[in-house]
This record gives structure tokens, C-alpha cells and sequence, in this order.
């Protein structure tokens, strides 16, 4: 019975949705932290301090603070809470690991 249960994906529902709540928060919040940033690589590559490789994978980085949330709540619409779940996870592992790193000092 327990193990029905734990692999019954309907039964994370509550849980994707408020993991995938906090993801868009914090996605919102880290890519408005980031503007400096994505302004500041942009200049870089105009200027031809950086190349396009370069560019590409820093504007990816970027650019996963709202595409995460997003394809995780299209994957929640569709009723997949367990990957919803991990597509979600990239603003929440950043600021996570970001909040270690400064706690630590």
C-alpha cells in the first residue's frame, strides 16, 4: 500500500504546485537581480570581449530563470508533478546555493 502510494504521482500535486510557486518567485526575483547582468554581457559581446560561445551559454544561464518555471508549470498543467518538479528546480538550486555560499562566509 505504501508503495502504491509513493509512486501515485496525483498524490504530489500540492506539493509540485507550491514547488513550482516558489521557483517562479525566486526566478523572477534572480532574473530581476540579473538585469545588471545580461546588460553587462550584452555590452561584452557588442564589444568583442567575449565570443558567441560565450555569450550563448551566459544568456542560457540567464535565460533558465524563466524558462524552468515555465516548462515546469506546462509539464504541471499536463499532470506530470514529478518531472514538473525537476524542471522547475533551477531558480531554487541557484538561490539555494547562492544563500550557502554567502552563509558560509
Amino acid at each position: 500500500m505504501a508503495l502504491k502510494t509513493f509512486r501515485d504521482e496525483a498524490n504530489y500535486r500540492e506539493i509540485a504546485g507550491l514547488w513550482l510557486g516558489l521557483g517562479t518567485v525566486l526566478g523572477v526575483l534572480g532574473l530581476f537581480i540579473a538585469s545588471l547582468a545580461i546588460v553587462w554581457t550584452i555590452g561584452s559581446y557588442e564589444n568583442g570581449q567575449i565570443s558567441l560561445f560565450e555569450f550563448a551559454i551566459q544568456m542560457t544561464f540567464f535565460a533558465g530563470f524563466v524558462l524552468a518555471p515555465v516548462i515546469g508549470w506546462a509539464l504541471f498543467s499536463r499532470r506530470r508533478y514529478w518531472t514538473a518538479i525537476l524542471a522547475g528546480a533551477f531558480p531554487i538550486l541557484i538561490v539555494g546555493g547562492f544563500l550557502v555560499r554567502v552563509a558560509s562566509y
